[in-house]
């Protein structure tokens, strides 16, 4: 039987399928087999033109799927902070991607009833997402004990309106620069109703501590004084020596 020469076109089809099924994990294999077809492709005339373009075309899919890999990070400054604050999505499938754009902006005007936000809002859509996605959020410099989580979206599963509300369920690192939290799709604080693309308006908030109130009632306040001052002259006089008659 005569040996069946392989033409450039046979390695292009190769390429191609390596290129599509095995993604850019695969261009150094592919990359070998062009460097070996001029040893083990047909001379002269076999290498068609028509052939060199489906090698061209299939080299070229391989530069563009190793040149384009899925954006999981985002960086930018922010305010009240030196430095900058770098965002990781984590879960949501291996095609779920930061889509172009995103980072950090102004906090609103007026800012939520008792709340300060103070490093501004952070904004970013992911698409191509299946379930739920996990965002880290590491700020340059350790964030304040009365720090949270606040988030822009529905509050409630199945709410049409986005509020600004508290984000339980954060969680805040040992040295208090990293937050992570979980978003489904979807769900609660997911801003926008398409399937497989989430909307994550968020920010680290300040919420001062809650003080103690005092006794409302001024009645109260004089018995408790009164008790406690009895008290006191009791201990004073019990503590003081007895004096005795010859």
């Amino acid at each position: 039987m005569p040996r069946k020469h392989l033409h450039l076109a046979d390695f292009a089809s190769l390429a191609a399928f390596l290129a599509v099924r095995g993604g850019a994990a695969r261009a150094g294999l592919v990359a070998l087999l062009v460097g070996l077809c001029p040893w083990a492709c047909a001379k002269g005339k076999e290498a068609s033109a028509e052939a060199a373009l489906e090698a061209g075309t299939a080299v070229a899919l391989v530069a563009d799927a190793a040149a384009t890999p899925v954006r999981k990070t985002l960086s930018g400054g922010l305010e009240g902070m030196q430095g900058e604050a770098v965002v990781t999505l984590l879960g949501g499938g291996a095609d779920c991607a930061l889509e172009p754009g995103g980072g950090f902006g102004q906090a609103p005007e007026p800012e939520p009833k008792g709340v300060r936000m103070p490093y501004g809002v952070l904004a970013f859509s992911a698409s191509g997402c299946t379930g739920s996605i996990t965002v880290q959020l590491t700020y340059p410099e350790p964030l304040p004990p009365t720090a949270q989580l606040w988030k822009l979206g529905p509050a409630t599963q199945g709410a049409t309106i986005s509020t600004w509300f508290a984000w339980s369920g954060a969680q805040f690192s040992a040295d208090r620069r990293t937050v992570t939290y979980t978003v489904q799709d979807n769900g609660v604080g997911d801003s926008d109703p398409a399937v497989g693309r989430i909307r994550d308006p968020a920010t680290v908030a300040l919420v001062p501590l809650v003080a103690v109130p005092l006794l409302a009632d001024t009645t109260w306040a004089l018995w408790v004084a009164a008790v406690i001052l009895g008290l006191m002259v009791w201990l004073d006089m019990r503590s003081r020596p007895r004096i005795t008659g010859r």
